[in-house]
């Protein structure tokens, strides 16, 4: 499990030429990630950004397939920031954000599609006025953010009591520790022992937080784009 970052990932297939996938990528890009940092990788798009008010990188890997270009996309979202820890994904928030993205960007594929076969004198298929889904919008994703954060501040206040009592428990053989079912005492060599197994156990989720993590980028082909 990874405690720095919660992973998600899905993909979809277009029946496009890459070439045109990465236009509509980027047209998407500039609408409905306009508040991302979005720069271009080997084989697609990187956006960093925050979602849910936590930091977030999402990375569009393009890729041709037998059956037309496929677009995989993965996300992931840092657990651990200013505004609380994120343990899993409640009411599947970020998994539906990235739906909602696949859901999206076969408008703009057609767009691009459509104004490609004009520029070679052809008629196109009309292309509907806009996306089949709406734009989000932000005020929900404020409201996820800030309702996570109470539940994360809950517990953060839990563990810190936890925390605290752990290491009075180390220093005086002491341990009180506090249950939904009443409140447990332990005495003697017992309390320092369990005391320093909770003072290590928070230590390594600390660690494993925190800790450096090196980016890997795709190293696929995609055709330049052009300008």
């Amino acid at each position: 499990m990874d405690w720095k970052y919660k992973h998600f990932t899905q993909e979809a297939v277009f029946r496009a030429e890459p070439q045109i996938v990465y236009e509509a990528l980027r047209a998407f890009a500039a609408d409905w990630l306009a508040d991302w940092k979005v720069s271009e990788t080997p084989d697609g798009l990187e956006a960093r950004g925050y979602s849910g008010l936590h930091s977030a990188m999402a990375n569009f890997r393009i890729e041709t397939t037998a059956d037309g270009t496929k677009v995989t996309v993965e996300m992931q979202v840092k657990r651990a920031s200013g505004r609380g820890f994120m343990l899993v994904d409640i009411g599947g928030f970020y998994d539906g954000q990235i739906r909602k993205w696949l859901q999206a960007i076969p408008w703009w594929v057609h767009q691009k599609q459509a104004a490609a076969t004009q520029s070679e004198g052809q008629l196109g298929q009309a292309v509907p006025a806009g996306p089949p889904i709406p734009k989000p919008l932000p005020g929900p994703n404020r409201f996820l953010g800030r309702c996570v954060m109470i539940l994360v501040l809950i517990f953060a206040l839990y563990f810190c009591v936890t925390a605290i009592a752990a290491i009075i428990g180390l220093l005086t053989g002491n341990l009180y520790l506090m249950g939904r079912g009443g409140d447990l005492t332990i005495h003697g060599r017992w309390a320092r022992i369990l005391s320093a197994i909770i003072l290590l156990f928070f230590g390594w989720i600390a660690f494993q937080i925190w800790k450096p993590k090196k980016r890997n980028r795709g190293s696929g082909w995609l055709p330049p784009p052009s300008r």
